[in-house]
């Protein structure tokens, strides 16, 4: 038995709301890209990005604070989710769903996530990718303005062996990424605000 013209209402070629989202994330994307190119072609090479200028202690900090926090994913894979981390994930899967109890850029976030890997895992990944770069270039920064490393590793293992950061940044929760901005923009301020005393360039 075969039945022809089914639920014609339901039946949608074109969404103009997700085609927006889609040119955001591909101009993001386009930007991401540019700039690691632009970064690499300052370097001069791909070994300098890695091993000049002190870069080997900013990547020594980044790998290891990545690798505690990728063994907390490993023992909770693929990531800790609560009922309302079901719903939001939900909701950036399905094209037209809109929820007004969740901020709706984290939902924006998880839309583009889902486009590099359709899997949860993909947001612990990435912000335990987001944490490592930012304790590292935060410890990093303390270095190259005289901080010993003898203060500096065992302040980095508190950060990085913390049970509290290493559980959040595992859970698909809207406070993560909020969390994480608001620690970069202090530090951010913070910088700047040094810098402006010491009669160096802000920018």
């Amino acid at each position: 038995v075969s039945f022809a013209d089914m639920n014609q209402d339901l039946k949608r070629y074109l969404s103009p709301s997700q085609l927006l989202f889609e040119i955001l994330f591909a101009a993001l994307t386009t930007w991401m890209v540019t700039a690691c190119y632009g970064l690499l072609q300052r370097c001069g090479s791909l070994k300098a990005v890695f091993l000049e200028r002190g870069r080997p202690l900013f990547w020594l900090f980044f790998v290891g604070s990545a690798g505690i926090y990728s063994l907390w994913l490993a023992a909770f894979w693929p990531g800790i989710m609560s009922v309302d981390s079901l719903k939001v994930w939900r909701a950036a899967m399905l094209p037209g769903v809109l929820i007004n109890d969740h901020p709706m850029l984290n939902v924006v976030l998880y839309m583009y996530l889902m486009h590099l890997w359709n899997n949860v895992a993909v947001v612990p990944i990435t912000q335990i990718l987001l944490l490592s770069l930012l304790i590292a270039s935060f410890f990093y920064s303390l270095s190259r303005r005289g901080v010993s490393l003898a203060l500096l590793v065992p302040c980095f293992l508190l950060v990085a062996c913390s049970i509290p950061v290493g559980l959040y940044t595992i859970v698909l929760w809207k406070d993560i990424p909020f969390a994480l901005l608001v620690v970069f923009w202090g530090l951010t301020l913070a910088d700047m605000y040094w810098k402006k005393k010491q009669g160096l360039p802000v920018a």
